[in-house]
């Protein structure tokens, strides 16, 4: 199975303290800012994490596409999760670096 890496702030925490939501902010070179969510899942719950904490998150990568249709059109979104993570907190100074990418 493939592995990822992420950077990020804690957005939300959940399903009893087991479920971290980070969210990655990068610019794109034509000066967007993008915004990449990802579902961690944790193996106990956490008791030092907390919303806002800047973390570094590496584990196994797993994805899934969700189709709905809104105002008669069809939107899509790719939901990427990270499992059996290895969660560390981050300086506060990082900044994610990444290219142009095609979402």
């Amino acid at each position: 199975m493939a592995t990822i890496e992420v950077k990020g702030k804690i957005g939300r925490i959940f399903w009893e303290n087991k479920g971290l939501e980070v969210i990655e902010t990068f610019t794109t070179k034509a000066g967007k800012e993008i915004n990449a969510y990802y579902s961690v899942w944790l193996t106990s719950p956490t008791t030092t994490l907390s919303v806002g904490d800047e973390v570094k998150v590496k584990g196994l990568v797993s994805h899934e596409i969700s189709e709905w249709e809104s105002e008669g059109q069809t939107k899509r979104k790719v939901k990427v999760d990270i499992n059996n993570p290895v969660v560390t907190t981050s300086e506060p100074s990082f900044a994610p670096t990444h290219g142009d990418t095609p979402f």
